[in-house]
């Protein structure tokens, strides 16, 4: 038998954690109609700022700490095109083509959640990354009960191979309760014998990348980036563990004209 994973488990997850992802979903929503092209990511961070003081929750991402340098500066990331994570909001304007994944994180009462989307920027309307959705699908449809980390690492490679993607070695899923960033790390190479159990709430992040090869940190000391010439999309959901499998605490982000 394998051995169990760290981390702390419930039956259910806090109501105010519940609350947070319910919150996060909407931040999210806010933002996704203004995700057109000549909207700087600097603009579209700060078009979030209202919408956590309207909700209550806390913005745990501002001023977060992480050994890198210096405090992350705003409440969104923003990560564009080859940025694949962590992606500090810039000044140069989204064009047509462009991706951009927008993660929210927050707490209430102190309980944490964390959610993130990618919009294809269009002439219209952004519309939703279809390959990062269904690498996100697949994943979560694989993580169970008893379920080992390497199976769902597994289920990750086979589905960007599918659609044609990449999987970037990062964290592909982490605990999430009083911390933003708690055990079990659900990670390639590492601890892949450990069984996800029941009642453990994690953040679900599998990222995909259109190149191969390792991400670097770029010069603002945060940004994440696949190799030049790439680009990366990811979606992120908060999930408790249960018999049924991975279930969202709240309902994934709408887009316009959805």
């Amino acid at each position: 038998m394998a051995p169990a994973a760290s981390g702390t488990a419930a039956d259910r997850p806090p109501a105010a954690q519940v609350r947070a992802a319910g919150c996060i979903t909407a931040i999210l929503e806010s933002l996704l109609p203004l995700c057109r092209a000549g909207i700087t990511p600097v603009e579209l961070a700060a078009h979030a700022d209202p919408m956590f003081q309207s909700t209550g929750l806390t913005p745990t991402l501002r001023g977060y700490r992480a050994g890198f340098a210096g405090p992350f500066p705003a409440a969104v990331c923003v990560s564009v095109n080859r940025v694949a994570a962590n992606g500090v909001p810039g000044e140069v304007p989204l064009q047509r083509g462009d991706l951009v994944t927008l993660d929210v994180a927050g707490a209430s009462d102190g309980w944490h959640a964390d959610g993130a989307t990618t919009a294809v920027i269009t002439a219209d309307t952004p519309r939703p990354h279809p390959q990062a959705r269904r690498v996100l699908a697949v994943v979560l449809g694989a993580i169970a009960p008893g379920t080992t980390f390497g199976r769902v690492l597994a289920a990750y490679r086979s589905a960007c191979a599918e659609v044609g993607v990449h999987p970037v070695r990062e964290v592909v899923a982490h605990g999430i309760g009083r911390a933003l960033h708690e055990g079990p790390t659900v990670l390639a190479g590492r601890d892949e014998d450990l069984e996800f159990r029941s009642g453990q709430v994690l953040a679900v992040e599998p990222i995909v990348s259109t190149k191969p090869g390792r991400l670097e940190t770029l010069a603002d000391g945060w940004s994440r980036a696949v190799p030049a010439g790439g680009s990366a999309a990811y979606e992120e959901r908060t999930v408790v563990v249960t018999c049924r499998g991975a279930e969202l605490l709240a309902p994934e982000p709408r887009f316009p004209g959805a």
